[in-house]
């Protein structure tokens, strides 16, 4: 029996190996080829003690430091304009080129350093704000502000051991819960899955040129987990699982948003003063959700119109908040929303899937909206 068995379990060996040869050579290969992938909590990152991570330099387009800069950017000594933020001030599916901090640059004929980076939040934009006043001392530094999730990894990161002792030296209680809103939806083993597969080249074509489009294919009704979103003649579409996230992102009665929002507060007045002392001009430019840019030309028949409505309402309130805010500490604002709105529906300003972020004429509208502030 032992001898018959031997050839098959040589067989399985032989063909596992060449399988798993077969997915590393094609993983190789679409790295290569590709720019995937660049979403995984694993992929193109590299440590940073302070700020969780910045973008693998050996991933094109990044400097030595982490951020997304063309080269020889981050050593000039003339940098007039900074602007921090998360994956949209990244600009995400467009060049560097093409992201709204240099489409501003060019506009008010300023040299740009972009600190946008995927996953940051208000913790982030502190420290950065003052490595930049340290490093380049610009004339302008604005904040891409999206409040739908800005709130939502405060606590994951405060309590790194950097910030656990920066937050007690600002006078800022760690009010943190246990499995915070945002560690609910990072932890839960469905979001672990996705970010695995996102972390690999293989992984994230799967998800983005197979399983959004085919979620796309078979959205449209009230049972369907993605939604149409039809302004005009366009549409674009929206997880159904995102309105429950971002609710509990931007809810203000949970404590580990509660706690954000405190210490935002402090950090932001702290940012504030620090840019009177050193005549700096500090500005926050508010960035809208896809859905909030869209829905006021939504139908009230739109699958899931009542969520996406109150969620729009919850985050139109807190950016009306944030505004308030900000004019009483002396620091100026703008909204992407009117810039974005006046594009539509006679422009495609979102692709025809779930991303969540614009297209290239969806960045041109923030730089537009952002220009004012520089003035």
């Amino acid at each position: 029996m032992t001898r018959l068995r031997r050839p098959r379990v040589t067989n399985l060996m032989l063909f596992a190996f060449s399988v798993l040869l077969g997915l590393a050579i094609l993983e190789v290969g679409l790295r290569v080829a590709t720019p995937l992938p660049i979403h995984g909590e694993g992929s193109n990152r590299q440590v940073h003690e302070a700020l969780g991570y910045v973008v693998s330099p050996l991933y094109p387009g990044i400097d030595r430091f982490g951020f997304r800069n063309p080269d020889g950017q981050a050593d000039r000594e003339d940098i007039e304009l900074v602007t921090l933020g998360d994956s949209h001030t990244y600009s995400q599916n467009v060049s560097s080129a093409e992201s709204w901090p240099y489409i501003l640059g060019r506009m008010a004929d300023l040299n740009v350093y972009n600190y946008g980076v995927g996953g940051y939040g208000i913790l982030h934009y502190a420290f950065l704000f003052d490595q930049a006043l340290e490093k380049y001392r610009p004339d302008h530094v604005v904040v891409g502000l999206f409040l739908a999730n800005d709130f939502g990894r405060y606590c994951k990161f405060a309590r790194r051991p950097y910030w656990r002792e920066t937050l007690r030296q600002e006078g800022i209680e760690d009010g943190c819960p246990e499995g915070g809103p945002g560690d609910r939806f990072v932890s839960s083993w469905a979001a672990r899955l996705v970010d695995r597969l996102k972390s690999t080249a293989i992984g994230s074509a799967l998800i983005y040129h197979i399983w959004y489009p085919l979620e796309t294919r078979l959205a449209g009704n009230e049972s369907a987990r993605t939604s149409v979103l039809q302004y005009g003649s366009r549409r674009t579409y929206l997880q159904s699982s995102f309105l429950t996230m971002r609710h509990r992102l931007m809810d203000l009665d949970t404590p580990a948003v509660r706690t954000a929002d405190h210490a935002a507060q402090i950090l932001f007045k702290r940012m504030a003063e620090r840019a009177r002392r050193e005549s700096v001009k500090l500005s926050i430019l508010f960035i809208p959700s896809k859905e909030n840019a869209v829905f006021d030309m939504l139908s009230p028949a739109t699958p899931h119109y009542r969520e996406i409505r109150e969620l729009v309402e919850e985050e139109r309130a807190l950016i009306e908040r944030y505004r308030q805010f900000f004019g009483r500490i002396g620091v100026s604002t703008a909204s992407a929303r009117a810039a974005l709105s006046s594009r539509l529906p006679a422009t495609q300003v979102y692709a025809e899937d779930v991303d969540s972020h614009p297209l290239a004429v969806g960045y041109v509208a923030y730089a537009e909206a952002a220009l004012p502030l520089l003035r």
